[in-house]
């Protein structure tokens, strides 16, 4: 056995070490999906707030499709009209 056997085994042992997918750490990070009851659903159902209580707040952009962007906390927010979900654009 020469010196050589060795160093290409230990190689080749890193070398799929890297191209191997990396599972646990992609684990690691993952949200743990929250069990939802009944009761849970009708109270979402009553925090659903609507187009005008969201962007009361915001800068309205006309254009193709409206965007309206929070002037507190920077979020954006594009409305689409079911019609646009039958185009190609």
């Amino acid at each position: 056995m020469s010196i050589r056997t060795p160093f290409t085994l230990v190689s080749l042992v890193f070398g799929l070490m890297l191209f191997s997918p990396q599972t646990t750490e992609a684990q690691l990070f993952k949200k743990k999906k929250k069990t939802e009851l009944p009761s849970d659903k009708k109270s979402k159902e009553s925090d659903i707030k609507s187009i005008e209580d969201v962007t009361k707040a915001a800068e309205k952009f006309d254009g193709l499709f409206t965007i309206y962007r929070d002037t507190v906390t920077g979020e954006s927010w594009m409305a689409i009209s079911e019609e646009a979900f039958e185009n190609e654009f």
